[in-house]
């Protein structure tokens, strides 16, 4: 029940005083962690991963103000965690009710089918060298690889607005964990289509930029991914920042929202000390497009503070 405190912290604003409990409707919250450490946010009462064919997943929830609660498979206790493996894409419904008031909070697992040749962890490639961009649905998985020149330095021309959706929270990170940095919301205010090749990413936080060694992103369709580094030792930044691919393409006026992790490297103690204790702050400093942005930049990304295993 590690991860229960979270979800707690989360539904506190919604818990009342005991003597009114009745008058206020329920409320749920979920978490999932994937075995590779990823997790995964939760957006109106709704959370979509992405997971290999059996790959467990740790599913955590939590409620208030609740006296009836039950899954897909009978009740269950207003707070708990069950570990899944789905073989296909599956959604767990978790229902909450008190009276004739009831909410549900859904996980839904969108499992790869076919191979993409990478997996679906971070690509383990020397970042000076390639950059690997994996598109991806549920039926047909295909991984693309590009070099440094199409994926980082040929902008877009297109005018963009990019803004922070504050879903995210921060926390402890421990070594190797991959962590939720920045919820990105990007349109495409010109009136053509166009490319996006990727953001920049800068530490703003007191921790190493080498204990930051790859770095992840989905869409909010979870079809869309793409990775960068992975490896001990992938030196990402130049001049204090880091290019992240997306690679994605804007129809005009289309918004799209990215969810952009960091992997933590498993080695945190450097030659200058100790980087326990230490944050990481990865805020957006820029986009790669050469036309006009609305934006107000650095977009501040979550802190994480890092921390050996328990």
């Amino acid at each position: 029940m590690k991860y229960l405190p979270v979800l707690f912290f989360v539904l506190s604003a919604s818990m009342p005083f005991a003597a009114s409990a009745s008058t206020f409707p329920p409320v749920c919250s979920v978490l999932t962690k994937t075995a590779d450490g990823e997790f995964w946010p939760m957006i109106n009462n709704k959370l979509y991963l992405i997971a290999q064919p059996n790959e467990p997943v740790t599913i955590i929830w939590g409620s208030a103000n609740a006296t009836i609660a039950y899954n897909n498979l009978g009740s269950i206790g207003f707070t708990g965690q069950q570990v899944v493996t789905p073989t296909k894409t599956t959604a767990y419904t978790y229902t909450f009710a008190a009276g004739s008031a009831q909410t549900t909070c859904t996980v839904t697992a969108v499992v790869l089918t076919g191979t993409t040749g990478q997996g679906t962890g971070p690509v383990a490639v020397a970042p000076a060298q390639q950059t690997s961009v994996t598109s991806t649905s549920a039926a047909t998985p295909v991984t693309v690889t590009t070099s440094p020149a199409t994926a980082s330095t040929t902008p877009s021309t297109a005018s963009f607005s990019a803004s922070e959706i504050p879903l995210l929270a921060g926390g402890v990170a421990t070594p190797g964990a991959v962590v939720p940095v920045q919820y990105l919301q990007l349109i495409n205010t010109s009136s053509t289509q166009t490319t996006l090749p990727g953001v920049w990413l800068k530490q703003d936080g007191s921790a190493p930029l080498s204990s930051i060694i790859g770095f992840t992103t989905v869409d909010d369709k979870a079809q869309f991914r793409t990775s960068v580094g992975g490896t001990e030792g992938a030196a990402l930044f130049k001049n204090g920042l880091a290019f992240v691919p997306l690679n994605a393409a804007f129809a005009p006026g289309q918004l799209r929202i990215f969810t952009i992790k960091a992997q933590v490297s498993h080695n945190l103690l450097t030659s200058t000390g100790s980087a326990y204790g230490t944050t990481l702050m990865l805020d957006t400093a820029s986009i790669s497009t050469t036309g006009a942005v609305n934006a107000r930049f650095p977009i501040v990304g979550t802190t994480w503070t890092l921390q050996a295993t328990n």
